[in-house]
């Protein structure tokens, strides 16, 4: 019984916490890819200027 209680309200919570998170995740992915495209950039113009 007490476990069924814990295990529903852990659901719940569990639901919650991901739709709070959802909004700040975006954001972050989007920061992910764009220091990906920044480091991509520096390193195509660094291989640019060893080429010169």
């Amino acid at each position: 019984m007490e476990e069924d209680i814990r295990k529903k309200l852990r659901e719940k919570y569990e639901e919650k916490a991901l739709e709070d998170i959802a909004p700040i995740r975006d954001p972050l992915d989007n920061l992910m890819k764009g220091k990906k495209k920044l480091k991509d950039t520096i390193y195509k113009v660094k291989s640019e200027e060893e080429d010169l």
